[in-house]
């Protein structure tokens, strides 16, 4: 009897392994269901892929039900309105607008509440393996406006030690890591900082002077100038691929006139450079698209262009096709954008180091194309570019993920999503060569449910 039921919870183990693979949803043996998380891709290169959850509204919602004080009895609809009528009621920070009361020490338990949900860790084939160690570490640093008290955590991922923030969600300032996992960065209005060697300790990597002014002579100049606080030390911190670099806007160099010039700061020397500098023009950063060039976005008052820029200072122009292009991805001497923004019309081409583009695909799609911030369509190799596609500007229009292979110029078209009629595709990033992590959204009753899938292209 203990052989037979042996086999059988064997079986069902199998079973369920199985079924996280095959058609459960008559529908398409590609997708493996991960979790019910908003995960996304640590963008470090590692041997499995570093995912970390952001909490979604069904995380609000169980938390705000865990914090209302049952004990309390709710005040009535009418109570409600007599107070919200008078002017000199004042409301205690524990009264919801429904009338039911929060637990006194409601604030702290919240934020326990929320950083317990929060969790990083390596994709296995069918789950998100958890970090064996975390280690909470708190830093305080002098920003231009106060001092603000840092919470993050060491975690150990792939064998390796890095330091994230502890919450993705709500870190005060701004948070970026190499690609080789090795260098946390934290940025803020007025310099950089970096993680020593033992990740316990943030370290000022920015000079405190720019042409012999610091920071609080430039603000001075600033309220003079302006009557408020303009300066921008560095911003929009993007680290190059090969770690070696990180590149960011500033106007340290011309606070007395408008625009952001671009810099380079070398993490090996410790010493910065100016690339990218124009008379009242602003650069943005799209990304690297190798470890010694840029694209950014410059707008001036000749309008909005691309240009290509060398650690070294060489600036071209960019001849893309439409009107009013917007960029989409680049990576390893390829660049992908629409000839404007959300337009059906995509383009693919190779970029060189002068800024010469050599097409290699195109697509013109009657719907319209979304790509968020910080997401690169391109797969690591370069063999595919992938987006996001909205058949039409119509509420309910379904939204899915489109993959050009760019050796066939072939389209593979992930219409058929797992879970209800409602599911659309949220965001997405690549795993690898030949696979990609895909957020689905679904309307279920009460709460807009977000899951996490891997979807296989062999």
């Amino acid at each position: 009897m203990k052989r037979k039921l042996t086999v059988i919870v064997v079986a069902l183990l199998l079973l369920g392994v199985i079924l996280s693979t095959i058609d459960v949803f008559g529908k398409n043996e590609r997708w493996t269901y991960i979790e019910d998380e908003y995960y996304r891709v640590l963008p470090v290169d590692m041997e499995k892929p570093v995912l970390f959850n952001r909490l979604g509204e069904d995380d609000y919602i169980e938390i705000l039900n865990a914090l209302v004080d049952k004990n309390s009895e709710p005040l009535s609809i009418e109570e409600m309105k007599m107070i919200e009528d008078d002017p000199n009621a004042v409301f205690v920070d524990n009264l919801l607008p429904n009338g039911q009361y929060l637990v006194e020490n409601w604030i702290d338990i919240q934020t326990a509440m929320i950083n317990s949900k929060f969790k990083i860790g390596v994709l296995d084939d069918f789950s998100v393996i958890r970090s064996p160690s975390e280690e909470e570490i708190i830093q305080k640093i002098k920003t231009g406006f106060n001092e603000i008290e840092l919470t993050l955590k060491k975690v150990i991922v792939n064998g390796k030690s890095i330091v994230i923030p502890k919450n993705m969600d709500d870190f005060p300032l701004q948070f970026s890591i190499t690609p080789d996992g090795m260098k946390s960065i934290i940025s803020s209005d007025n310099g950089l900082w970096i993680f020593d060697k033992s990740g316990d300790k943030l370290i000022k990597i920015s000079s405190e002077y720019y042409d012999g002014k610091s920071y609080d002579e430039l603000v001075k100049e600033s309220y003079d100038l302006y009557d408020e606080n303009k300066v921008i030390w560095n911003d929009d911190v993007v680290p190059s691929p090969d770690s070696s670099k990180l590149v960011y806007s500033s106007n340290k160099n011309r606070i007395e006139t408008s625009g952001a010039s671009l810099f380079v700061f070398d993490l090996t020397s410790g010493k910065e450079y100016l690339i990218a500098d124009t008379l009242g023009a602003n650069y943005l950063v799209d990304g690297w698209v190798t470890s010694e060039s840029i694209v950014s976005q410059k707008i001036s008052s000749d309008g909005i262009s691309y240009v290509l820029i060398t650690t070294d200072g060489k600036e071209t122009e960019l001849k893309m096709k439409g009107e009013s292009p917007i960029v989409y991805a680049v990576r390893d001497g390829m660049i992908a954008y629409a000839s404007s923004l959300s337009s059906g019309s995509i383009h693919v081409s190779k970029l060189d180091e002068q800024g010469n583009l050599y097409e290699i695909a195109s697509l013109e799609l009657e719907g319209q194309t979304r790509l968020r911030p910080g997401i690169n369509g391109f797969s690591p190799d370069n063999s595919y570019f992938s987006f996001i596609y909205v058949e039409s500007d119509q509420p309910g229009a379904r939204r899915y993920l489109k993959v050009l292979d760019l050796l066939t110029g072939k389209v593979i078209d992930l219409k058929s999503l797992p879970g209800n009629s409602t599911s659309r595709v949220l965001e997405f990033n690549w795993l690898n060569n030949k696979e990609l992590l895909i957020l689905i959204k679904e309307d279920i009753p009460g709460v807009k449910k977000v899951s996490t899938w891997k979807y296989s292209l062999n």
